[in-house]
């Protein structure tokens, strides 16, 4: 059996099948550009880039390098409570390129349903109509999980 096979079984005592959309048995060890590594040493064009998570391919050394200096300072520490300077950098970046010719401010979150959330929580608190919101929420998914994210990159 290979590293991969034997992988992928222990895989599926432990990782819940909802979890898992199996496209290919790829184990992955590693990736570089657009190329992954298999546990077993066998090398794939990556097409998929991780569900297009990985736009700017993998392992690029702009971002690692960028990673690594970071982790030497702190991993994380949540906005709500403190200011960090490479935050506002980024929040007043948001802003510029952001669209629109209104006063503009950034919130953070986690993904595409956490933006969402927000913004219905942000409407209530601004007594916003929610009926004109609701019907622009596919265009606001969009634009938090592609148009900010390939302006950024």
């Amino acid at each position: 059996m290979s590293k991969a096979q034997s992988l992928i079984s222990e895989d599926s005592k432990y990782f819940a099948k909802p979890g898992r959309i199996k496209y290919y048995p790829l184990a992955i060890e590693s990736g570089k550009g657009a190329i992954l590594t298999d546990v077993d040493g066998k090398s794939y064009i990556d097409l998929l880039a991780s569900a297009s998570s990985q736009n700017v391919g993998h392992a690029p050394e702009q971002v690692t390098e960028a990673i690594k200096a970071q982790v030497d300072r702190f991993i994380h520490y949540t906005p709500a409570y403190m200011y960090h300077e490479p935050l506002v950098k980024l929040s007043k970046k948001l802003c510029e390129i952001s669209p629109g010719n209104f006063e503009k401010r950034v919130l953070f979150g986690l993904s595409g349903s956490d933006a969402n959330d927000g913004i219905i929580k942000l409407a209530r608190g601004s007594l916003v109509d929610l009926t004109s919101l609701v019907s622009r929420m596919p265009i606001m998914a969009q634009l938090t999980e592609h148009y900010l994210c390939q302006r950024l990159v």
